[in-house]
């Protein structure tokens, strides 16, 4: 996901938490959603104020290190699409919250 920031060593981390997917995987023994927010600087200097990401995680069943299998960064705060088809999808309804 730091790939995605314009300034990725000035990435601020807030409001992170785990859901567990209910999706199945032959590759790996669980799938989850790391979700939560981020500011970074923009290409100006200055932060951009806290966007939210959605980061999907395997988790090999060999015991290998988790992989990072899809990252989506919220373009602009506030952004209704990404609400509705990352948000909402993976990080409140898999959490039942």
């Amino acid at each position: 996901m730091l790939q995605q920031l314009k300034d990725p060593d000035s990435a601020k981390f807030g409001d992170t938490s785990v859901v567990t997917s209910p999706d199945k995987s032959p590759q790996y023994k669980e799938l989850r959603y790391v979700c939560g927010t981020v500011n970074a600087k923009n290409s100006l200097g200055g932060y951009a104020g806290a966007s939210r990401f959605v980061v999907l995680l395997g988790i090999p069943a060999d015991g290998r290190a988790p992989r990072a299998l899809d990252t989506r960064l919220e373009g602009t705060p506030g952004d209704s699409l990404f609400s509705l088809t990352a948000w909402d999808v993976d990080c409140k309804v898999n959490s039942h919250a």
